[in-house]
């Protein structure tokens, strides 16, 4: 083996005991994605790292992916939930005509679509949240991408910051898309 050989071996076997350290440590998860409600950002079955984040009140901005735990979102749901956060303490949402408002200004969907609230909400029987709908301090109102298949803040209304966990990173597998998620 040729010093460039050694130096590459060393340095992938650094790195891949940095990223066991971290995972062993819960600070880095991959989490599968079950469903499509992230969808075209992220698909049924991709792999995606997330950083743990310890103290998420004040570091959550409109725009920014979130993995939270469901259950501090509403009781009846298990696990964790990915999603894009579209308002934080102090914003207005409002749902008019079926489309969702934020501070008074539609909210486009990252296709150019405007969030439609959905139809089934009535048969899943959730106590849906009244609208217009303040969000309070240290709460943020979360949506899937595709908003026409998420179980999101319309059904559940707001959550504690405090029930974010970690932030998404990257795509690990499948390979072929694999990359910084957007």
């Amino acid at each position: 083996m040729n010093r460039r050989q050694r130096a590459r071996l060393v340095i992938s076997t650094l790195i891949a005991g940095i990223v066991g350290l971290l995972v062993m440590t819960g600070t880095v998860k991959v989490f599968r994605i079950p469903t499509g409600g992230m969808s075209p950002t992220i698909q049924p079955g991709d792999h995606v790292t997330a950083t743990r984040i310890f103290k998420p009140a004040g570091k959550i901005a409109r725009g920014q992916l979130v993995v939270f735990n469901s259950a501090r979102a509403n009781p009846r749901l298990k696990g964790r939930f990915l999603q894009r956060v579209v308002a934080t303490g102090g914003d207005t949402v409002d749902l008019i005509d079926g489309r969702l408002q934020v501070n008074g200004q539609p909210l486009p969907d990252r296709d150019g679509k405007i969030p439609r609230g959905a139809d089934w909400r009535a048969a899943r029987d959730w106590a849906l949240p009244k609208y217009p709908l303040v969000i309070p301090q240290d709460h943020i109102f979360a949506l899937g991408d595709n908003h026409d298949n998420s179980l999101d803040s319309r059904y559940f209304g707001s959550f504690p910051v405090d029930a974010v966990t970690h932030r998404p990173g990257r795509i690990i597998l499948p390979l072929s898309r694999a990359g910084k998620i957007e």
